[in-house]
């Protein structure tokens, strides 16, 4: 997965260069990758920066390159947004953000919002992004504005994250709790996708999902066996996940979100 994850991010920039001519500024690789946390589970994520807002002609063009992507790398999910480099010198409020294409599990998507135009999302660019093509990230006039990305970080935990929770209670309440979940995705998502912007809160770093486990794990020790077989998935072991441990993840989310909270008044 490595080679792959150097030779879809180039052959992106190459197609980009060949059907977009002069339109493309750069490809920054962000999350888990530039982390440092790149594991067989994950997706590849980055950030493309553009001259100006793509047009439907040239949201066309985007289709054959992705098209060649996942002709390519069938197995790998490729997710990137496309980003006008001037709005990366603003503030970006994720409720009036305009769309912009993006790909999410290597499927284009056009006419809609990207989840990723947030200030977070400037802040990971900023200080932990990887350049693969285009300017030095320093270069890119990116406008960091931490106590916007810690209101994100707050609101997103209040409202994304404690609905996922809910529903995982409410999905679980019947089941038997020494039942096998089939698919354990939406625990391991919630297990350490919470706790990462809970951990940024209190420390002001981003975090990657290993040392989110880890951060779940010091802070709330009652969690820490979940948290490690999550981390273990990651890394291609194979874990067994039951319904109590959905149960249990919708424990985490709750008790990160009340921490997170309390922190904010104090």
């Amino acid at each position: 997965m490595a080679v792959q994850l150097g030779e879809i991010a180039e052959a992106h920039w190459r197609g980009l260069q060949l059907l977009l001519p002069g339109r493309a500024v750069g490809l920054y690789l962000i999350g888990s990758a530039a982390l440092g946390d790149f594991q067989p589970t994950s997706d590849i994520d980055t950030i493309t920066v553009v001259e100006g807002e793509l047009d439907r002609a040239d949201q066309q063009v985007l289709r054959a390159v992705h098209a060649d992507l996942s002709r390519d790398f069938p197995a790998v999910r490729y997710d990137t947004t496309y980003v006008p480099q001037e709005w990366l010198h603003h503030t970006m409020d994720p409720g009036t953000a305009p769309a912009t294409p993006f790909s999410q599990d290597g499927q284009l998507q056009l006419g809609e919002r990207s989840g990723e135009l947030h200030p977070v999302t400037w802040l990971a660019l900023s200080r932990g992004g990887v350049r693969v093509a285009g300017p030095e990230i320093g270069d890119l006039g990116i406008h960091v504005d931490l106590d916007a990305a810690r209101d994100y970080a707050l609101t997103n935990l209040r409202q994304y994250w404690a609905a996922l929770g809910a529903e995982l209670a409410l999905a679980s309440r019947w089941r038997n709790p020494k039942a096998v979940l089939e698919e354990p995705v939406a625990v391991i998502w919630a297990v350490l996708g919470a706790p990462r912007l809970a951990a940024f809160l209190e420390s002001g770093e981003l975090v990657s999902k290993s040392e989110a486990a880890e951060y779940l794990s010091q802070t709330f020790p009652q969690f820490a066996s979940l948290a490690w077989r999550c981390a273990e998935f990651r890394r291609g072991q194979e874990q067994i996940f039951t319904i109590g441990d959905a149960r249990t993840a919708a424990e985490v989310v709750r008790e990160v979100v009340d921490r997170a909270s309390a922190l904010s008044l104090s």
